[in-house]
This record gives C-alpha cells, structure tokens and sequence, in this order.
C-alpha cells in the first residue's frame, strides 16, 4: 500500500501562509515557555513563598490576637522541651 499524497485544498497565497506561520510560531512560544515555567523551580520557590509571606501578613492584621496566642503557645512548647531536655542531661 502506498500513502496517498495529500491534496491542497485551494491556492494559498503568501499572506495566508504568512499568518498560519505567525500563529505556529506564538503557539511555539507559548509551549516554551510553560514549559520553562514548570522547569525553573527557583522562580517557583518564590512564587510560593511571596504567597506564604502575604498570607502571613495578611492573617497578622486581621487577627492578631489569635496570632499572639499561637506565638506563646510555640514559645511554651519550646521553653518546655528545652527544659525537659536540660532536665535529662542531668541525671
């Protein structure tokens, strides 16, 4: 069996080939750089973290108190683990 070639459908002029280029080329360029986007995982990084840090402030201002409250609760915990630890060494 052999492949049949494939048939033009109609004449196309320069522009029309022109055009059809211009769109392959920035359909290119768009898949370089999604994929560049999901390689480079430094730019990703900070992405996420400049997300973390306006959540963090964000939550600052709308309930400090809470925020107040979890900060002491994490001081206690450490403060305790350090003193059983300091507790341990001694005997």
């Amino acid at each position: 069996m052999t492949a049949s070639p494939v048939e033009p459908t109609g004449p196309r002029g320069a522009k029309e080939l022109r055009e059809e280029i211009e769109r392959t080329r920035a359909e290119l360029a768009s898949t370089l750089d999604a994929i560049e986007d999901r390689l480079n995982i430094v730019g990703r990084a900070r992405v996420g973290f400049g997300r973390a840090r306006h959540r963090f402030v964000r939550f600052t201002r709308e309930d400090p108190i809470l925020l107040g409250i979890i900060g002491a609760a994490a001081a206690a915990l450490v403060g305790g683990a350090t003193w059983a630890a300091v507790a341990a060494s001694r005997r």
